[in-house]
């Protein structure tokens, strides 16, 4: 077998034409993600988002501040020429990679540092790709983001190693690309593909070439292979995916991000009462904001969220047994209206689960009395309470047929029940109302400005919101939206 190097000095006889950044992505790897312009993008994000432009901005938070200080730390101490990163951020770069999984929630930071280490710290599949116009650009580039990662560079006839304390990172560079991999196999790839086309991920797989001429003038586009990204959004089903898809792009309403995750579903059954359970938006909307977020869905899909639940109490600090887990999947079931919201803010955060039922809430109470819960009436409401591993659940029946599980002391409830808006006059709503799905099975929705206020004071309003819609083409789509 042909080592490294003599593969390397025979491509390096070939001429390789001018090419973007796609096409050094090898047919085998598993995903790719696409940046055009990510400096262009934020300062674009800035001019439409209040909330960002004041995060960054000198007369607000002064987050812009930590970058420049960082910028200045690495130019002082490390030699780093901030121009030469900032000119290579204005241009098309990419991450690519395979034989691993990605977190969508591992993909976002506002830390520099966690980008200096991600880089750092690729895997042995992974390759960041950047554009640049000549080999002189990718040699600039090159030595500044070797002083970034306070790494030695040695030499080859055709290739780079960057060497760190704790890490051994490959670059190889082109007039066209500066490519930098966790591993020499890597590195090859990326070069193949761009010497051969029939090496090109976009010319082997149709459904990756299509995202990226349907996507490309998108923000950030994203093309991910079966399970080779992770979401964690809305409700898991019984599905194996086929691929997924992303693009984001700030719009006058924010960053609007979507995602489209084809599936199969594993149980024919399933699949034929889910594709009928989008619900319209305006039903959503008569939902109550108990606090700052709202998580509400169709109850199509209420037998699927009880990890979605589990996910919101847990995160709280909520103790609660698994035979209530079992009321609540019970109550999910049987529910024509459900919505989760509480106070992110406070010392203890506060969550309310409330539902509509089909049939009452008989069955609940009865099961409720079976463990020594006692209701009692009180203004028209009937309430009980339950301690379950030291933590007090609260458990009430309006007069208009709702059924309340809450952290909320009742009294405190019920007197600040008919105050709280809908989700449909929610400060920070109407901002990004008319980038919104027309139907999904499922909706979070947070108040970012009220739920930063404690730590930061008054804020402009901002929002963040989460969409699930199920399509009839066995496709999951998803719709982020932050302003």
């Amino acid at each position: 077998m042909k080592t490294f190097l003599q593969i390397f000095f025979l491509l390096s006889l070939s001429t390789l034409a001018v090419a973007s950044v796609m096409d050094y992505v090898h047919t085998g790897q598993d995903f790719y993600i696409l940046v055009n312009n990510l400096k262009g993008g934020l300062d674009r994000l800035s001019k439409v988002s209040e909330l960002y432009s004041y995060v960054v901005s000198d007369s607000g938070l002064a987050m812009g501040r930590v970058v420049q200080n960082f910028a200045e730390t690495v130019a002082y101490e490390q030699g780093v020429d901030p121009s030469v990163i900032e000119n290579a951020l204005t241009k098309p770069f990419l991450l690519t990679g395979k034989g691993a999984n990605l977190s969508l929630d591992a993909l976002i930071s506002v830390d520099p540092y966690y980008f200096v280490d991600l880089l750092k710290h690729l895997g042995e599949g992974f390759a960041v790709i950047f554009d640049v116009d000549t080999t002189k650009e990718a040699s600039t580039l090159l030595r500044n983001i070797a002083k970034l990662l306070k790494a030695q560079i040695k030499s080859f006839p055709t290739s780079y190693q960057l060497r760190t304390e704790d890490s051994l990172l490959y670059s190889w560079m082109d007039d066209d690309v500066l490519v930098f991999a966790g591993s020499e196999p890597a590195v090859f790839d990326a070069v193949e593909a761009g010497n051969d086309p029939k090496y090109r991920l976009l010319n082997s797989s149709k459904i990756a070439s299509e995202t990226y001429k349907e996507l490309a003038d998108a923000w950030i586009l994203g093309y991910f292979s079966k399970e080779s990204l992770t979401l964690d959004l809305g409700v898991q089903f019984s599905v194996e995916t086929k691929y997924v898809t992303l693009s984001a792009s700030v719009t006058n309403s924010g960053l609007v991000a979507d995602i489209s995750q084809s599936i199969t579903f594993l149980a024919t059954d399933v699949a034929q009462k889910l594709l009928g359970a989008n619900v319209e938006l305006g039903e959503l909307e008569s939902q109550k904001m108990m606090g700052n977020y709202l998580v509400t869905l169709s109850p199509e899909v209420g037998a699927f969220a009880l990890n979605e639940f589990k996910k919101w109490v847990v995160a709280q600090g909520e103790a609660t047994e698994s035979s209530i887990y079992q009321l609540v999947e019970d109550l999910l079931e049987s529910a024509k209206a459900i919505s989760l919201s509480g106070d992110l803010t406070v010392s203890t955060p506060t969550f309310s689960l409330i539902l509509r039922a089909k049939d009452g809430f008989g069955e609940a109470w009865s099961r409720l009395a079976a463990w020594g819960v006692e209701p009692e009436e009180k203004d028209g409401w009937k309430e009980g309470k339950l301690e379950s591993n030291g933590t007090l659940l609260y458990f009430l029946e309006s007069p208009r047929g709702l059924f309340v599980i809450t952290s909320i002391e009742p009294h405190d409830f019920m007197a600040s029940f008919s105050s709280f808006p809908t989700l449909g006059v929610a400060p920070g709503y109407s901002i990004i109302k008319d980038e919104l799905l027309s139907d999904c099975v499922f909706l979070t929705f947070v108040d970012v400005s009220s739920a930063l206020s404690s730590s930061f004071g008054k804020l402009p309003t901002s929002a963040f919101i989460v969409q699930q819609r199920l399509k009839s083409d066995e496709t999951i789509r998803y719709r982020l939206i932050f302003r």
